[in-house]
């Protein structure tokens, strides 16, 4: 299936302030909420006990800061380290959109060194375009 070329633009054009902050706070209401329990997230132990914005406040400043950035590039960064690091389950919460593949090399690049980077990465299936998981153990 072919992604839908004004749906791509809309989701990579660059975000308001107020709707990084909306976005930001949604996410955490969603993960204080719903998200948890039980669990096998490398930050399973502080979602039982934190709040998701105190978590990333006092342990992860640097992705909280990507999350809430207004530029799609920065935000999609965010979501990686969120979703395939700190969040990451074994596969079932994760994001592999399309719309990452440009920035593929360059996420890998700065989720590397950090504690939760070895869980999982994707890499680009050239043979049918499309993308696999190579779980690399916690």
């Amino acid at each position: 299936m072919d992604d839908d070329p004004d749906f791509a633009k809309a989701v990579k054009a660059d975000r308001t302030a107020e709707e990084a902050d909306f976005n930001y706070r949604e996410l955490c209401f969603s993960l204080d909420l719903w998200h948890g329990q039980p669990g096998q997230e490398f930050i399973h132990e502080d979602l039982r006990t934190s709040k998701f914005d105190d978590i990333l406040t006092k342990k992860y400043p640097e992705i909280k800061k990507m999350l809430r950035s207004t530029e799609y590039k920065t935000y999609m960064f965010g979501l990686s380290h969120l979703l395939n690091g700190l969040l990451f389950d074994g596969g079932h919460t994760t994001i592999t959109s399309s719309l990452l593949g440009e920035f593929l090399p360059d996420i890998k690049e700065s989720m590397n060194g950090k504690d939760y980077a070895a869980r999982l990465f994707y890499e680009l299936d050239e043979k049918n375009s499309g993308y696999g998981s190579t779980y690399r153990g916690a």
